[in-house]
């Protein structure tokens, strides 16, 4: 019998593989777009994920703040 976790591990692999094999299928013109895009996407991320809420409520940035 399989253990949950690793049902879910193997569901994972099998999901990077698809994904790969798709990806592959694309020109090198494509993959960088998507990159990019992934990129930008992640440091929008960080960004929000460093906004902070000050005493008032009102988000600020911690690197604003170290300036």
């Amino acid at each position: 019998m399989f253990d949950f976790n690793e049902q879910i591990e193997n569901q994972r692999q099998v999901a990077i593989d698809q994904t790969r094999s798709w990806i592959r299928g694309w020109d090198a013109d494509q993959r960088e777009m998507v990159l990019w895009i992934l990129e930008e996407e992640v440091r929008n991320d960080k960004l929000a994920a460093e906004s902070v809420q000050n005493e008032n409520g009102e988000g600020t940035l911690e690197s604003e703040n170290s300036e």
